[in-house]
């Protein structure tokens, strides 16, 4: 018996709760470890050690996994490489508040994501919210040029390349969790994943590059076992009985959540612009999941 075959709608939605509210400390934990340790190193062991969690479940089905199987992870361990190394390299130039709300703009490009997938053109109201979001997102960043520098700054613009990277991850996640067990998909992500980090730091980025201390290893514990083993398999598994467009939906709090966080444990303080850019985005977000009318297609 699957362990999905016992889940139901509410039980999922409060899975995906729980991830979302693990994911929103990532933010924190990233900053911190990225004091000791380079953003490839960060995501090369995050990545690596998640693939050794989910190999020891994947071994009893090693008989039953095909080449489609190795493919479809494959797949999202790429997303995942180019969204969790552009996130990772972009916290490096932006703060925690920020990232995390420009990394929630995922969830407005999913339904176009889809969009190319499925050949179905998304309502109105996504492009209305993207407006929206684009406009959240000028005043979110618009401190960085308030001084002769650019409108949008470096990090911020990786943090929109994590946002679609993500957006693709969620959608093509939504669809293999229906064909492949959760603990084969995570397993060959993540080692898919680790593989092209590795490549891209010994070739791009000088190797390893770690300050063995408390603060890097705290910081890995972290973000290995609570904003990227755990989460990502509850997410997995939840997406079994809950569709992409509403899984968006709930992991839309991690923006709030993960600004909480960055405030109360990194001490980071918001201006009045930050503030209603953010607000704004959020806004854009949540309308983009609002029905209206005749029930609208997943």
């Amino acid at each position: 018996m699957s362990l999905t075959d016992n889940l139901t709608e509410k039980k999922s939605t409060l899975l995906l709760c729980m991830a979302s509210i693990m994911w929103s400390g990532s933010f924190v934990a990233m900053a911190v470890g990225l004091r000791s340790m380079s953003a490839t190193t960060m995501v090369f062991f995050r990545m690596a050690f998640s693939a050794l969690i989910f190999f020891f479940p994947m071994l009893p089905k090693l008989k039953t996994v095909t080449l489609k199987s190795v493919l479809r992870g494959a797949i999202l361990g790429f997303l995942y490489f180019v969204g969790f190394l552009s996130q990772t390299v972009g916290l490096l130039m932006t703060t925690s508040s920020k990232a995390s709300f420009i990394t929630s703009l995922n969830i407005i490009f999913v339904p176009f994501v889809y969009w190319i997938l499925n050949k179905k053109r998304p309502p109105v109201k996504s492009f209305i919210s993207v407006a929206i979001c684009v406009v959240g997102l000028f005043l979110l960043t618009r401190d960085l040029g308030s001084e002769g520098g650019p409108l949008i700054g470096g990090g911020d613009l990786l943090m929109i390349l994590a946002a679609f990277s993500f957006a693709w991850h969620l959608c093509s996640l939504g669809v293999f969790t229906k064909k492949e067990d959760p603990s084969v998909l995570m397993f060959f992500m993540y080692l898919t994943t680790s593989v092209f980090t590795f490549a891209y730091m010994m070739i791009f980025d000088g190797g390893f590059r770690i300050t063995p201390d408390t603060t890097a290893v705290l910081s890995l514990i972290y973000c290995v076992i609570f904003s990227t083993a755990i989460p990502a398999f509850l997410q997995a598994v939840s997406q079994k009985k809950i569709r992409s467009d509403i899984a968006s939906l709930i992991l839309a709090s991690e923006s709030v959540l993960g600004c909480f966080f960055a405030a109360v444990f990194l001490g980071e303080r918001m201006t009045l612009l930050m503030y209603i850019g953010s607000a704004i985005i959020l806004f854009g977000i949540l309308l983009s999941q609002l029905r209206f009318g005749k029930k609208e297609e997943a």
